[in-house]
């Protein structure tokens, strides 16, 4: 049973591309079983068969008291163990009204391991869902009344993030961890049947299980991935749409022009603003929230706005759609320093950092679309020390391909940014002079010209 345990998750990882030779895996371990049996996988199997630099990540939620600083004590000692590098932190999770603790608790969880995975320049973020998890998202988002997307349930690869252990089930890894003698948690948490998810996976399924046969979850798990493979579309397709007609847009958040929109089939149009809030970790949707969005698209008023799941919503901007995070309030940054010189240099306040790296010009160079996170300028050009701010009274841009400045003001309104987001906007500037707005354009004055050797690379992360 081990090696057939061993070679399904060897087959599953290569089918789905999910490692190459010498990439640099952080695992996402909480001191459960599912998660040290991962732990313990990927450093005694697949490290060898891949060549990987791991390393293991542990968020302390802080919401079982004492429990929770036992789980980050027990981690870090399976880090020692193991051999590997811990990156830990400590992030109480607050309640929100109109949002449960553990989906607050999931987001915060990703945003640490995305941060982590990117200061420490991990390729790959590994997380321990197996095929029991699968049958359980699937069964939920079925009761939610999910889009046919939906019930493609968890991805095997999202973005950098990779479930190698989808293939096997729950009881296969604890007969792994006890025929080696591996310890772990327990959360007492998941035992609660008042969540939706203990309930199908203390009740529901093991009821179906006991009637249906106990190859359940591998059937559900099997109809899932034929879904994500089969149904209508490919996920690459609507990646690709979404970069197609995706326009610029300064916030987290995303727009289309809503005539564009309104020109795809629904099948389409779903796939496309499902793939749309995936690319910011955003929720997924119940059918009628993607009918209620289909309504917006067709028969929206200017004005019109729509809550989504969490914290995101979708609103009608002048002409477009925009997908977005909402924000309680707008917040104003008085500005970081800038050194024109290879770094990252983070905006507490609206928690934004700029990555500067300096590049030659070479023939043929990729230069970033207008609407981007990511801008190019001229090395000799650009000023030594900038900031990094939101806007202020009185500041002045030259928008590339402009005839000359205007005001910054100006500028906003013409890319029809509403009025309520733009004190929320960071900009790259110098004194009163705007020389990037992050997702619209660079300044005239900066741009890299022909023949010159040096450039500056600046892009903006969350």
């Amino acid at each position: 049973m081990a090696c057939s345990f061993l070679q399904r998750i060897l087959r599953y990882v290569e089918k789905h591309a999910m490692l190459k030779q010498g990439d640099r895996v952080l695992l996402a371990v909480s001191g459960g079983a599912d998660s040290v049996a991962m732990a313990f996988l990927f450093t005694f199997y697949l490290k060898k068969r891949f060549s990987l630099e791991l390393g293991i990540a542990h968020l302390n939620h802080a919401m079982r008291g004492a429990h929770s600083d036992r789980d980050q004590d027990f981690v870090k000692s399976l880090a020692e163990k193991l051999g590997l590098s811990l990156y830990s932190a400590t992030h109480p999770v607050k309640k929100i009204r109109g949002r449960s603790i553990e989906e607050i608790a999931r987001e915060v969880r990703y945003a640490f391991l995305n941060a982590t995975a990117r200061k420490y320049r991990f390729s790959r973020i590994a997380t321990a869902h197996h095929c029991n998890d699968q049958a359980e998202t699937v069964l939920m988002r079925l009761c939610s009344g999910c889009g046919t997307t939906g019930l493609a349930g968890i991805r095997p690869v999202n973005g950098m993030t990779i479930r190698p252990l989808l293939p096997v089930l729950k009881s296969e890894l604890l007969a792994f961890l006890r025929a080696h003698g591996h310890r772990f948690r327990h959360d007492e948490s998941n035992d609660d049947c008042a969540l939706m998810r203990n309930k199908i996976r203390h009740t529901v399924l093991p009821y179906l299980e006991k009637t249906l046969g106990p190859s359940l979850c591998r059937r559900i798990s099997r109809t899932a991935e034929s879904i994500f493979s089969d149904f209508a579309n490919p996920p690459q397709f609507f990646a690709l749409l979404v970069r197609l007609l995706r326009r610029p847009y300064t916030l987290p958040g995303m727009a289309f022009t809503r005539s564009d929109l309104a020109q795809l089939p629904p099948s389409v149009l779903k796939g496309v603003i499902e793939e749309a809030l995936r690319t910011f970790e955003g929720p997924t949707l119940s059918a009628a929230h993607l009918e209620s969005i289909q309504g917006l698209v067709a028969k929206g008023k200017p004005s019109s706005s729509l809550h989504l799941p969490g914290t995101f919503r979708a609103r009608c901007v002048y002409d477009s759609i925009v997908l977005e995070k909402t924000r309680p309030t707008a917040k104003k940054s008085s500005g970081i320093t800038v050194k024109k010189m290879p770094g990252a240099y983070r905006d507490k306040v609206l928690g934004h950092a700029i990555i500067i790296t300096i590049g030659k010009h070479t023939k043929g160079i990729q230069f970033p679309a207008s609407g981007e996170m990511t801008a190019m300028f001229d090395y000799d050009s650009l000023p030594k020390t900038m900031s990094l701010r939101t806007r202020k009274e009185g500041d002045r841009f030259f928008p590339l391909g402009a005839p000359g400045e205007k005001k910054l003001k100006d500028f906003l309104i013409n890319c029809k940014v509403p009025a309520a987001s733009r004190d929320a906007l960071l900009l790259l500037c110098h004194a009163q002079e705007v020389i990037w707005v992050p997702g619209l354009r660079i300044s005239d004055r900066y741009r890299v010209r022909p023949g010159k050797g040096k450039i500056v690379v600046v892009k903006l992360v969350n």
